[in-house]
């Protein structure tokens, strides 16, 4: 991730807070609150959340720290995802961790991890789909979209901890993209009939998964692709 120096971060501020005046302590003390903000931002991998800086700036009052997220939203030095979530202006956002950070008990799953894996090519920088417990959710602003789709908890397994973001196995990824397509909730971004080397995956480990699942006809439909 590409972070902004300070002196990238006061050029927008001045811009944007000083146009015609001095500076006085009241207007230090302001650049000071936004500069420290953009530091812990930078600090937690380039996301941010209203708790953190509500801990980041214990000592003021909701209406001020409201105060200081728009103004460096209008100077351009912090962006909002959704209510209470906002990351760095660049190219290189952690959607997984944003992900993760909206919704602690997810994991990034689907074509994101196979491409990861060298399964597929890459995917869209600007999308991440993931997987949660419970009802399908999706997010978005103008920059971004992550859909979180809910699954049963008994399905909520095969996920593995990689710098302290939840990623699915690349076992579990394929079922996941193979389960939602065939619960018609899903439509993958590569053919899972073509685009898929399923030989690529530890077959013993895509079975024992694949033995959690209920579903008949799911598990006879990845059964086929196997026998390919």
């Amino acid at each position: 991730m590409k972070n902004l120096t300070k002196h990238e971060i006061s050029l927008h501020l001045i811009k944007y807070l000083l146009p015609h005046r001095e500076i006085n302590a009241e207007m230090k003390n302001k650049i000071e609150e936004i500069l420290a903000i953009q530091k812990f931002a930078n600090e937690l991998r380039g996301v941010i959340t209203l708790s953190d800086i509500k801990t980041l700036l214990y000592n003021k009052s909701a209406s001020q720290i409201s105060k200081r997220l728009t103004e460096l939203e209008n100077s351009g030095g912090l962006k909002r995802f959704i209510r209470g979530f906002y990351y760095l202006p660049n190219n290189d956002t952690n959607l997984a961790l944003l992900s993760q950070r909206i919704t602690p008990r997810s994991y990034a799953s689907f074509e994101t991890v196979l491409a990861r894996e060298l399964i597929i090519g890459t995917t869209p920088k600007f999308a991440l789909s993931a997987i949660k417990v419970g009802v399908t959710r999706t997010y978005k602003n103008k920059d971004y979209r992550i859909t979180q789709y809910g699954i049963n908890s008994s399905l909520f397994f095969g996920y593995e901890q990689k710098e302290s973001i939840a990623y699915a196995t690349k076992e579990k990824a394929v079922l996941d993209i193979l389960y939602c397509y065939c619960l018609g909730a899903y439509k993958p971004l590569v053919d899972i009939y073509s685009d898929i080397d399923y030989s690529r995956f530890d077959q013993k480990k895509l079975m024992s998964y694949l033995d959690k699942y209920k579903n008949f006809k799911f598990k006879t439909f990845v059964n086929s692709l196997l026998e390919k």
